[in-house]
């Protein structure tokens, strides 16, 4: 569940992926045992759920390609600053 809370995207490109694994954390919290009870912090969750949940990593795996161009802009005085942070 680490992958949920791992992901930096402050643009939210990938924003729909890290909500459907949010709702399957969520889901686990409220997952119930056979006997109808909640599961224990350490117990294994239900087959159905983790099911799911691997089926949401396969479908995050790869990479996500955003195309940047700045094009078209007529100012040949134009100039395009880019700030960036290196801190963790």
């Amino acid at each position: 569940w680490q992958v949920v809370s791992r992901n930096y995207d402050p643009l939210g490109l990938v924003a729909p992926w890290v909500l459907l694994g949010r709702l399957l954390l969520q889901e686990s919290w409220g997952a119930l045992t056979e006997a109808g009870r909640r599961l224990d912090w350490d117990a294994a969750l239900p087959q159905p759920l983790v099911e799911k949940a691997g089926r949401w990593l396969q479908a995050g795996e790869g990479e996500v390609r955003v195309r940047r161009a700045i094009a078209g802009i007529p100012d040949p005085d134009l100039a395009v600053h880019i700030f960036g942070d290196a801190s963790a």
